[in-house]
């Protein structure tokens, strides 16, 4: 239990004053007044224990999973034993910095008789990633504010996650089609094992087109010779398969989350034409792989984008491990791969990165949303009429 200072010096000259109203002016009203004033420090120090013991709480979110744009309510219900009010219970609700509200207020309330007390706030999620959101704290204190409570309690904070949006990403986009039409196989293959593997040996499975499938990856010979269009499913073939990174960096936030969310509605293209792709992103503080060879993967790889977060800096750090981890990091691409590094900005560490990558034989672009750049390898990323567009 802490004492707050300033009240406590208020209280001592109201009782000061009160003593010399029944010394100088008024004996038996002045008296009355000095016993008011102590018995209610007492009484009220009393319903503050009392609130202590018998006051439960309970914590619930709307939902934990979250869509960009979804709003998020959270909720506090405060429940009392007995007929006797409480004290004062004072909290706020805690947000972070993938929501935002209208009100950033403190509440003050005072529970009388059975009754219970529900209060709600909304948040907006206009970011994606992992959060903590709830009620900060409850501080129970006297009708005096001289002494004050805190409760803290795990229980109060819980874990949100939020996805990130896919943006539309045209398909006649010169850069996205120079990628897709890398990896997708050429139309003059043998038709002999394309064949083969529909009878159960060793090549390419096949499937009937659907509308929507990537043009490419119609066998024009098979098709032909079985008298219906036919279509490569390139899942577990392991052959051109596209390499796609995300550089990780604690300062640019917002340029983080569109960097992050073009690369996935890019990846949107391939998964629909069932093309491969290998992505390298920095989850829980570890570089991770996945593979996408579909929309089902891609829906797997959002899901795990929730944990996402750029700001893991703790507050204990010195300054000069602060600056080292405001850095921005990029994966070890192996030698020989061939892929797009996905960048908030264009910086001389993106650039040297370029050419080191450039001397292991890697030939690595890269897709930006700022910075200033000159080089042919670089390709900035931006929103056309709310769809996502690379410059040439």
């Amino acid at each position: 239990m802490k004492i707050n200072i300033k009240s406590l010096v208020g209280y001592l000259f109201i009782v000061a004053v009160s003593v010399l109203f029944m010394l100088f002016l008024d004996g038996p009203g002045g008296t009355y007044l000095v016993i008011v004033t102590v018995a209610g420090l007492f009484i009220s120090l009393g319903i503050l224990l009392w609130t202590k013991r018998t006051l439960s709480f309970s914590v619930k979110l709307s939902e934990d999973v979250l869509n960009k744009g979804d709003v998020l309510r959270v909720e506090l219900t405060l429940r009392k034993r007995g007929f006797v009010p409480t004290s004062l219970i004072k909290f706020s609700f805690s947000d972070c910095m993938l929501l935002i509200s209208d009100t950033n207020e403190s509440y003050t309330t005072i529970i009388f008789g059975h009754d219970e007390e529900t209060m709600e706030k909304s948040f907006k999620a206009c970011f994606f990633g992992s959060g903590r959101t709830g009620v900060n704290k409850i501080v129970l204190s006297d009708y005096f504010d001289l002494f004050r409570y805190e409760i803290i309690d795990r229980s109060l904070i819980s874990n949100i996650r939020i996805y990130p949006d896919i943006p539309e990403v045209s398909g006649k986009d010169s850069f996205v089609r120079s990628l897709t039409d890398a990896v997708a196989f050429d139309d003059n293959e043998e038709t002999t094992r394309s064949a083969d593997s529909i009878c159960g040996t060793p090549g390419y499975e096949h499937r009937k087109y659907n509308p929507g499938d990537n043009l490419k990856l119609i066998n024009w010979k098979l098709s032909a010779k079985r008298g219906e269009l036919l279509v490569r499913k390139l899942e577990g073939t392991g052959n051109g398969e596209q390499l796609f990174a995300l550089a990780f960096d604690n300062f640019h936030f917002a340029e983080s989350q569109f960097a992050a969310e073009a690369m996935l509605g890019l990846i949107m293209n391939f998964a629909k034409a069932e093309l491969p792709v290998r992505v390298i992103v920095f989850l829980d503080n570890n570089w991770i792989e996945r593979e996408v060879n579909n929309t089902g993967d891609l829906q797997q790889l959002r899901y795990d984008m929730t944990s996402y977060n750029i700001f893991p800096i703790s507050s204990s750090l010195s300054p000069e491990e602060r600056r080292e981890a405001r850095k921005m990091k990029y994966p070890d691409i192996p030698d020989g791969e061939n892929g797009v590094i996905f960048a908030p900005v264009y910086n001389e560490t993106l650039s040297a990165t370029l050419e080191k990558l450039m001397a292991k034989g890697t030939e690595c672009q890269a897709a930006v949303c700022g910075g200033e750049f000159t080089d042919d390898r670089v390709r900035r990323i931006f929103l056309d009429g709310g769809n996502v567009r690379f410059s040439e």
